[in-house]
């Protein structure tokens, strides 16, 4: 029989087809050979190595990791896949929900040496909070006036300043996300007019002044120039951009034709199907709205879309309205007047929501349908100041960040990532609000500028207590998968330890201790993967030590250039970053898993000891701490409010923080940090408040249910623990406790695929 037709006979595994020594029955496959076959048994064999063997060993590494999802072999698949805790013992699914979180991160745990990579594909989810905040108050109240902008980034013209015509201004103010500015006047005083734009590139049309206006005028951000003349003197609903603009309605009962502008004149375009006034627009040039108005014999329902070549009826809001504010786009906006709820439009039917926070009628409306700000109007009894923001329906970006002992990988929204995993790999998934689709690039900027990661205040809540009080102790790690080693056990700086726990979100349990006992180290890493170096031995002094955890054992490694304690410290165990310390020096060290070298031109622009760290060795952040000469005469130091960010080279000045505090909690990264508990100075003088960090400013959050300091902190932003610590009366604690922050979630977060 030839070796063809062996094949078609299926006879080619018999062994009698085969040369001596050709099959191999080794289920070690140990003789690594290409010359030779392995067998079906051997190689069944050989691959059952390599994967879980049962759920029950699997459960019990689950629970020891801390993690919420978990790498399995579905053997009916025939492939690894990620599931819940929940579904361990159900229907394994490819899908991340956003039903199964219940705070704004989740972790997962990769099991073993396999798979080879892993493919993350985020999806688009939604973050949903449907509320009005009252933000900052014009310095002038105003009615029937007008502006353009995102919600932090706007401008506010004209308007009436005492309730008539005759009050109508030229004063403008600029939104700066938290305060109005005064800008530059408008070049005719008008009031009941239309703008649409950019803060820094606006068209205003119409209104009254000095009697109609048939006018225009353009703002660039420093100054109004005159823009021609439209041919109409009402127009109340304005949309699109300063060089592609749609103005449509007003005039009382008359119908004004729309009019549009290129950036450079005027033309007509196709009227509305209904007359009416006091309406307002969402959308573009090419693709908008117009809502609600005033129809001659009362408040209307009617909404418009307009798609470039006519307007058609679409679907009628819940309650009539006039003067309202409107802002989003043609299939994604926001409309609120006056004390009526607010409606939200997704391009089918409008969603009744809560209403705003005061009354107001004829004022700014401006943003996205999910972040919009209205400012001033008329109040019922006049012109009023108040501004307010709107929180509803945000499309959300997807990051996750996968890190393990020497690596940290980033992706952001739309961008998939592959890499290799050859050892446990610690994934984190956090979420950042984003605009979606149909937004101008000042709206994103401005976004990123205040809001990047602000998804609101979180809530302390109690966590089970370490075994072990301790103060100064190193804290790595996640909120679910945290280590705490060393640390003094006594207000006196004695009983330095050597007690390491592992906490894995419901309890703590010991684990192999360190070699030397030591207190005020730094530390970096997670709880299977982490490095600790520095600090003070028992007799007091500075150690250059370092020791490496490696999930099981702890074993020595290499020395600090310099003996050091309270070092700032970043990074992860194979790629740590040291910087500062008790001798008030600015040096910075960095760590490549072998050795500590000096960072050449990386010294710190304020030297400082009780500083804390975030983030990656080459993007990392250095917060307050104590620098030279900061002695207080009744005891302790006074720590600064001093930030500093590393781009890997060299160090610059960033925002400070808003409560000088040293010896503290911190938890996060570079730009989405967050810390709490500290003292300003002697200890008596403790802090409770937290502050997150969103690489811009630095926002007050939720005060922590005890007042401590010198404590250590693991986790992330919105997830994060503060542990141990000292009372202000000297008495050293066990006390945990968990930083979360909550959000409603619609929709799949991601997919993880393996091979």
């Amino acid at each position: 029989m030839s070796d063809s037709a062996s094949f078609r006979s299926g006879k080619i595994g018999q062994a009698g087809q085969f040369a001596p020594n050709v099959l191999d029955v080794d289920p070690a496959l140990s003789a690594n050979d290409d010359t030779r076959l392995a067998t079906q048994k051997a190689a069944k064999a050989y691959a059952d190595t390599k994967v879980p063997q049962n759920l029950g060993t699997l459960q019990t590494m689950l629970s020891s990791s801390g993690s919420d999802l978990v790498l399995v072999y579905d053997s009916s698949a025939g492939a690894n896949r990620v599931i819940s805790r929940s579904e361990l013992l159900g229907n394994p699914t490819y899908e991340i929900n956003s039903t199964e979180l219940n705070a704004l991160h989740q972790e997962m745990v990769v099991l073993g040496t396999g798979p080879t990579h892993i493919h993350v594909q985020p999806h688009e989810t939604t973050w949903e909070q449907n509320v009005w905040i009252n933000t900052a108050s014009t310095n002038v109240g105003r009615s029937s006036t007008n502006g353009c902008g995102s919600q932090n980034n706007a401008l506010l013209i004209g308007g009436q300043t005492a309730g008539h015509t005759g009050s109508a201004t030229t004063l403008t103010e600029e939104f700066l996300g938290d305060m109005w500015r005064s800008g530059a006047h408008s070049l005719i005083i008008r009031a009941a007019h239309a703008a649409t734009g950019t803060r820094n590139a606006g068209v205003i049309h119409g209104g009254q002044g000095h009697g109609n206006l048939d006018s225009a005028e353009r703002y660039n951000g420093d100054s109004f120039v005159h823009a021609g003349n439209p041919g109409v003197t009402y127009s109340h609903a304005a949309m699109g951009i300063m060089n592609a603009a749609l103005f449509a309605g007003g005039g009382g009962v008359s119908n004004p034709p729309v009019r549009r502008y290129n950036g450079a004149a005027f033309s007509t375009g196709p009227q509305l199907q209904i007359v009416r006034s006091t309406l307002k627009g969402a959308g573009h040039a090419n693709a908008s709205l117009v809502a609600n108005g005033y129809a001659g014999s009362g408040n209307i329902t009617n909404t418009e879309k307009f798609s470039g070549d006519a307007w058609v009826l679409s679907e009628n809001t819940n309650y009539s309205r006039t003067g309202n504010a409107i802002f989003g786009v043609q299939n994604a906006c926001t409309v609120a007047v006056g004390n009526l709820n607010t409606e939200e439009y997704n391009g089918y039917v409008w969603v009744i929501r809560p209403a705003p926070n005061y009354v107001f009628y004829n004022g700014l409306g401006t943003g996205a349908s999910g972040a919009g700000l209205q400012a001033s109007g008329y109040g019922g009894s006049g012109p009023i100041s108040s501004s307010q923001k709107w929180f509803g329906r945000i499309p959300m970006e997807v990051r996750v960040t996968a890190q393990n002992a020497e690596n940290e990988y980033y992706f952001a929204m739309n961008d998939a990532l592959s890499f290799a995993v050859t050892d446990a790999a610690d994934i984190q998934i956090e979420w950042t609000p984003q605009f979606n689709a149909n937004h101008n690039a000042e709206d994103q900027a401005d976004w990123d500028r205040l809001h990047r990661f602000d998804l609101g205040d979180g809530a302390w809540v109690q966590e089970t207590s370490m075994n072990t009080e301790r103060q100064g102790a190193v804290g790595v790690g996640r909120s679910k998968g945290t280590l705490a080693a060393g640390g003094s056990t006594r207000s006196d700086l004695g009983g330095i330890s050597t007690a390491v726990e592992l906490y894995n979100g419901s309890s703590w349990s010991a684990a192999t201790g360190l070699n030397t006992g030591t207190r005020d180290s730094g530390g970096v890493g997670v709880s299977y993967a982490a490095l600790v170096f520095g600090g003070r031995a028992e007799n007091g002094s500075f150690q250059t030590r370092s020791e490496n955890f490696d999930g099981s054992t702890w074993s020595v490694g290499a020395a600090l250039t310099q003996a050091e304690s309270q070092v700032g410290d970043a990074g992860v165990a194979k790629a740590a970053l040291s910087f500062g310390g008790n001798d008030y020096d600015n040096r910075t060290e960095r760590y490549n898993g072998t050795a500590w070298s000096v960072q050449v031109g990386g010294d710190l622009n304020t030297g400082k000891a009780m500083s804390r760290g975030l983030g990656p060795q080459n993007a990392c952040l250095a917060i307050s701490g104590v620098p030279p000469g900061a002695a207080l005469s009744g005891g302790g130091t006074v720590p600064i409010a001093d930030t500093e960010k590393f781009n890997g080279f060299s160090w610059s000045n960033a925002t400070p923080v808003n409560h000088v505090r040293k010896m503290f909690s911190a938890a996060g990264t570079q730009n989405v940090g967050l810390v709490a508990n500290g003292s300003e100075g002697s200890s008596s003088e403790v802090v409770r408040v937290s502050e997150k960090y969103n690489g811009f400013v630095w926002i007050n959050a939720s005060q922590t249910n005890s007042a401590l300091y010198d404590t250590r902190g693991a986790g992330t932003q919105m997830s994060a623990l503060t542990m141990g610590g000292l009372t202000s009366g000297g008495s050293t604690q066990n006390t945990v406790e968990h930083y979360q922050t909550q959000l409603s979630l619609s929709g799949a977060i991601g997919a993880v695929t393996y091979s």
